[in-house]
């Protein structure tokens, strides 16, 4: 355990000042250091920087920065969903599609068999979606996207290359740490992750699963500095920061535990985001009353889903309908309806743990019943023990509000006193103080599918990595990829093809292999499942484990990678042919002959 017990703040920020001058000389090339990404928010938010650098930032650049004055109107970084994407959106996702037209061309040309002369008008644009599911999802998310991924060397999977042809990817919860841990380290192959010290910090742990004490990388008082620092700027503070804050030492890249990674700093500070190499990302998080004033540990399922990108904030769903700059997150209307311009509450991190916010089921609820995406034998006392640590944080950093009142991640609301948000909903974010999030996967919808559903985003393919811990072996059936079915058709979103019933997965062996939705009808968005299923390993982690040893790591991620591919390696050219086959269905070409069994075999509708 790694305490500093009764050092001084000054000799403590002394020391870590001097570490972290160390690593402005220590950066990775292609990549700008943590310390100058406070420099790079670009488009109409930037002079919220200027604004908030006039008057200097806190103590701890984890802590949001306020502007002494506005430099311009809220009303000019927020707008109405009907509006559709924004323009940075479009603009980097227009770039980014010609890059991935090129790949999925390229990939196309290696599995041959016919597809190597096709010429389409128009490739279709790909989306790669990874589920929550804690540690068990993240690693069978990095062996998915291994077998995916071109770059990987050596790699015999016939999948390899579809990664480079994605436009898009999404994820929440634990998946979403990966996304968080990739983004935060320039978008590496899996391989050259693990090898950076994730997989020596995942060994590390979260909390001791002994003692529920924090582990060694990190450092306590540090952390204890941070929320301070947070707390006494005027910011909430809850469990979510401490959350955020281990989450940051685990995945992001650094000493610092991610403490200077943003969102929106991402388009500069990335050498592969800055050249449109990699999908543009999204994590997903679901709203909750916040109005009533009582923790919820059960969501209702018409909850309105919330998307993070580097570039905006906000949910397309009828109770919400509104967007924000993420350059200009937490940015509000204060109760004397004076407009408070801020910076910076897009930590990496925080964003991470929100989007894996149990907090409230923990506290609230029975985490066995109504843990997002199902709970596994353990998971209870799992929890028990992280908020025995969070506790004692929370403590330290003089927190004295019952623990039931910091279990959502709390964001000011960019939408106060705009008329920009809908009235006509309990969320009221018209008027309310703050939009309180909790874990993407908490309305049953364990597949960030929604963000690619919209009439706004023209997306034809997914490819769902679906972790969820349906079952009593937290292995999926099917339940939470037809949640989001449901919400669809109730919502009146007619792009997402029929799923069946959590039976008819089990019946027909669909929660055991890859399957296709969509095949047959041109106006559906088609779906390639690939379920986490017991291949090489017994892949059911329990979604509140704690800690992972290396060897674990390894054989998730290798298991993963056959949850890619079927768990045929044999069947590998097999498998990928027929997955060239559902691509290309929706550009609309005549298919080479091989897809008419390939089709008639793997396609359900």
């Amino acid at each position: 355990m790694h305490l500093l017990g009764s050092s001084s703040s000054s000799l403590l920020l002394l020391s870590l000042t001097l570490q972290d001058s160390l690593l402005v000389s220590a950066a990775p090339q292609g990549r700008t250091n943590n310390l100058q990404r406070r420099d790079f928010f670009q488009d109409v938010s930037k002079p919220f920087v200027d604004a908030g650098k006039s008057v200097g930032f806190g103590t701890s650049e984890y802590v949001p920065v306020k502007a002494e004055t506005c430099p311009m109107p809220i009303s000019s970084v927020v707008r109405k969903a009907s509006a559709g994407l924004s323009q940075s959106e479009t603009d980097y996702v227009t770039k980014r599609k010609l890059k991935s037209d090129a790949a999925l061309g390229a990939w196309l040309k290696r599995i041959g068999k016919g597809f190597d002369t096709l010429k389409p008008e128009k490739y279709p644009t790909l989306a790669l979606v990874t589920s929550g599911g804690g540690f068990r999802a993240a690693l069978t998310g990095m062996g998915v996207r291994k077998a995916l991924d071109g770059a990987e060397v050596d790699t015999k999977s016939s999948l390899a290359g579809l990664l480079q042809a994605m436009t898009y990817e999404s994820a929440l919860s634990g998946g979403g740490w990966l996304l968080g841990s990739l983004a935060s380290h320039n978008w590496p192959t899996i391989t050259t992750l693990l090898a950076s010290g994730v997989k020596e910090n995942l060994d590390s742990g979260l909390v001791n699963p002994a003692d529920g004490k924090l582990p060694p990388i990190a450092d306590y008082w540090r952390i204890v500095d941070d929320l301070k620092d947070k707390k006494k700027a005027g910011w909430d503070v809850g469990i979510v920061d401490v959350y955020a804050r281990l989450l940051g030492y685990l995945w992001l890249m650094g000493k610092d535990g991610g403490r200077t990674e943003h969102l929106s700093t991402l388009p500069a500070s990335q050498s592969l985001f800055q050249s449109n190499d990699v999908p543009l990302p999204i994590w997903t998080a679901i709203g909750v009353d916040s109005n009533s004033g009582k923790c919820q540990a059960n969501i209702p399922e018409d909850s309105p889903q919330f998307e993070f990108t580097p570039f905006d904030f906000g949910s397309w769903d009828a109770s919400v309908s509104a967007f924000a700059s993420q350059n200009a997150l937490g940015s509000t209307k204060n109760d004397q309806n004076t407009e408070v311009c801020a910076t910076g509450f897009d930590n990496l991190g925080f964003v991470m743990g929100t989007s894996a916010d149990v907090f409230n089921v923990a506290v609230c609820g029975d985490a066995a019943s109504t843990s997002p995406g199902g709970a596994s034998p353990g998971d209870e006392d799992a929890a028990a023990k992280f908020l025995t640590g969070a506790k004692g944080v929370l403590k330290d950093v003089g927190f004295t509000d019952s623990i039931s009142d910091a279990t959502y991640a709390l964001y000011p609301n960019p939408w106060r006193g705009q008329d920009v948000a809908s009235a006509e909903s309990l969320y009221k974010l018209n008027e309310a103080k703050n939009v309180a999030l909790v874990d993407g996967g908490e309305t049953q919808q364990n597949n960030p599918i929604w963000p690619f559903i919209q009439p706004a985003r023209a997306v034809d393919v997914l490819f769902v990595n679906d972790n969820s811990a349906d079952t009593a072996e937290s292995f999926p059936n099917g339940t939470a990829i037809r949640a989001t079915y449901l919400a669809s058709q109730a919502a009146g979103l007619d792009k997402m093809p029929e799923i069946p019933e959590p039976q008819t997965f089990v019946d027909k062996g669909f929660d055991k292999r890859p399957r296709i939705f969509g095949c047959n009808d041109p106006a559906k968005t088609m779906i390639v499942y690939v379920p986490n299923a017991n291949y090489v390993f017994d892949s059911g982690l329990g979604t509140f484990t704690l800690q992972v040893p290396p060897e674990t790591t390894d054989s998730m991620v290798q298991n993963g990678e056959q949850v890619a591919l079927g768990g045929a390696p044999e069947k590998s050219a097999e498998w990928g042919t027929c997955v060239a086959c559902a691509v290309m269905n929706k550009s609309g070409v005549d298919l080479p002959p091989d897809c008419d069994e390939c089709l008639k075999t793997w396609c359900e509708n």
